[in-house]
């Protein structure tokens, strides 16, 4: 299986597991749109967490109004 259908399949599950999980009802179609979302919010988290960082690099402040 590619990484992409087997990505695709880890995604259909878990979000299957989340409306059971969660109680809500998910219609066929709305549930392609879902999976699409979080390939897209994976694909980002991957280059956030891929970004490289110096081990010295300080956290940025906290800004309060």
């Amino acid at each position: 299986m590619a990484d992409d259908e087997q990505k695709s399949a880890e995604l259909a599950a878990w979000c299957e597991a989340m409306t059971k999980l969660l109680a809500l009802p998910l219609d066929q179609a709305d549930s392609a749109e879902i999976i699409t979302n979080l390939r897209i919010l994976a694909r980002q988290m991957e280059l956030v967490g891929d970004f490289p960082l110096d081990d010295r690099e300080e956290p940025a402040p906290q800004f309060r109004a």
